[in-house]
């Protein structure tokens, strides 16, 4: 490749017929396609590999403009009285493990996404909502197409047989 980029310089073009230019652009323009490809499919594989000895500038502001959909803070109050603060998936409390300060933290996940409502809907807390821990949540909406909570926690089941704790028992 590195015979097709000196091809294409300006000073040396002169010395070459337009079908070996072409061919040459036609090269180099397939190796970047090949080694785009190669770095999306290792990102995908090892996202957070890091090429030894490579620098890595962060810290640059950067303005992003998102939709941002509103919550109803006592809907999520709501959920967390009618299903407590246990991971509906994995079972995790974060109080039990860290103590004071996971004192009521837990995330909530909605069975209907937010952002596929066309606005406003109304929520009922005990069949729309459900309390989940944020590694849960990041792996119920990692897929293209939400994953169901009975999925995941299959998923999980598999991976680690017997460290789920049992259901907890649903309040009336």
């Amino acid at each position: 490749l590195s015979v097709e980029y000196i091809v294409r310089l300006k000073r040396f073009r002169p010395l070459f017929t337009r079908e070996e230019l072409a061919i040459a652009a036609a090269r180099l323009k397939e190796s970047r396609k090949t080694a785009a490809r190669r770095a999306r499919k290792r990102e995908r594989l090892f996202p957070d590999e890091l090429e030894a000895g490579r620098m890595y500038s962060e810290g640059a502001r950067k303005t992003v403009r998102v939709n941002r959909f509103e919550r109803e803070p006592a809907a999520r109050k709501a959920c967390v009285n009618l299903h407590g603060l246990d991971c509906v998936v994995c079972g995790f409390n974060f109080e039990r493990r860290y103590g004071k300060i996971g004192a009521g933290f837990i995330h909530v996940h909605h069975l209907k996404p937010v952002a596929l409502s066309r606005g406003t809907y109304v929520v009922d807390p005990k069949h729309d909502l459900r309390p989940v821990c944020p590694n849960c949540h990041a792996m119920l909406h990692r897929p293209r197409k939400l994953m169901a909570i009975e999925k995941l926690r299959g998923r999980l089941q598999k991976t680690e047989p017997g460290t789920l704790p049992k259901t907890r028992k649903k309040r009336a």
